[in-house]
């Protein structure tokens, strides 16, 4: 019984390990998504204080390489 319910606790903490890395993944994947909404708010503010064209803020957009090109 002893031994079944280390193998169980030694599963139970490689689970742990395992969610840990995947949240520290997510962490980091979050935190690299709020600096690209950051770059974006701070692009299109620059446009908005310019007052161009829509087809002037994609180019910008694009040019900087916060969105992709279609």
């Amino acid at each position: 019984m002893r031994i079944k319910l280390a193998v169980e606790e030694e599963d139970l903490r490689a689970e742990i390990r395992e969610l840990e890395s995947e949240a520290q993944e997510d962490r980091e994947e979050i935190e690299c998504l709020d600096r690209r909404v950051k770059e974006l708010e701070e692009a299109i503010s620059h446009f908005l204080f310019a007052r161009g064209t829509r087809k002037d803020l994609l180019r910008v957009l694009r040019a900087d390489r916060l969105i992709p090109v279609l």
